[in-house]
């Protein structure tokens, strides 16, 4: 396909592929082979993630650190809404959540590990969202603050 050159600062052998990728419907798009699998992943930890600061708020009702995880539970809610849509945007389908609930018999321990899963989620490869890596290392250094107040 021949395109005209246009007199212009930018790049104009890209935006002449560019051009050319969307004016043929059989160029390649983008890989997104893992993505959505990664993306079912991501989905299910951020309700199972909400869910436990719930439940992490309810144990420690009446002191400063409820409303910090409850906060928490929202941006989990949050993300788990703009990683739905983008599972609808790349599926064309939302990915449904599982209903088990999550317990958190010991406090401390359970505080822990949810850091911990906080810090290997933001190592993850992300699909389209950018955000998730800043949200996991607040909570993480949000439930490290709530681990040294509650041990000292």
């Amino acid at each position: 396909m021949e395109t005209t050159k246009l007199p212009a600062k930018g790049d104009i052998k890209a935006l002449n592929a560019v051009y050319e990728r969307v004016t043929r419907a059989d160029a390649p798009g983008p890989d997104v082979s893992g993505g959505a699998e990664t993306l079912c992943r991501l989905i299910d930890e951020a309700v199972f993630n909400a869910q436990m600061y719930g439940l992490l708020a309810l144990k420690l009702r009446g002191t400063p650190h409820e409303r910090t995880l409850k906060r928490m539970a929202a941006d989990e809610r949050e993300l788990e809404r703009k990683l739905q849509a983008d599972h609808l945007i790349m599926t064309g389908d939302t990915h449904p959540v599982p209903a088990a609930h999550p317990s958190a018999p010991y406090l401390l321990r359970t505080l822990g590990d949810q850091a911990r899963r906080e810090l290997a989620r933001s190592r993850l490869p992300l699909p389209p969202l950018a955000e998730l890596p800043s949200v996991s290392l607040r909570h993480v250094e949000e439930l490290r603050n709530i681990i040294a107040k509650t041990v000292y």
